[in-house]
């Protein structure tokens, strides 16, 4: 599949249409989400337990379960690799790379 990257500019530009600035402002549970950035910045270094956690709180409100591998089915560079870039993402935006790496890992 070809996804074309999402650039900053691209994300302003969509962020202005009404629709979605609608459903934005009319969403009541959105000043809720405060609370799951506050406990990730809580969590100094992220753990593996903490990245699994914060994809079972994202996941929460989503219609699909999410569908990973098991801990066990991840060898521990894998798991290390998980961590680094989600604590990474803490300091700076990912690259798209290092969002295609994660999406392997599913």
């Amino acid at each position: 599949m070809n996804m074309k990257q999402m650039t900053h500019a691209d994300w302003i530009f969509l962020s202005s249409f009404p629709p979605i600035v609608r459903n934005i402002t009319e969403d009541r549970v959105l000043p809720l989400y405060g609370s799951v950035a506050s406990q990730f910045a809580a969590w100094k270094p992220l753990s593996w337990d903490n990245c699994v956690v914060g994809l079972h709180i994202v996941y929460a409100w989503m219609p699909t379960m999410m569908d990973y591998k098991r801990p066990a089915d991840l060898t521990p560079a894998q798991r290390t690799t998980v961590v680094n870039l989600f604590n990474d993402a803490r300091a700076r935006r990912l690259t798209n790379d290092e969002l295609l790496q994660l999406r392997a890992f599913p």
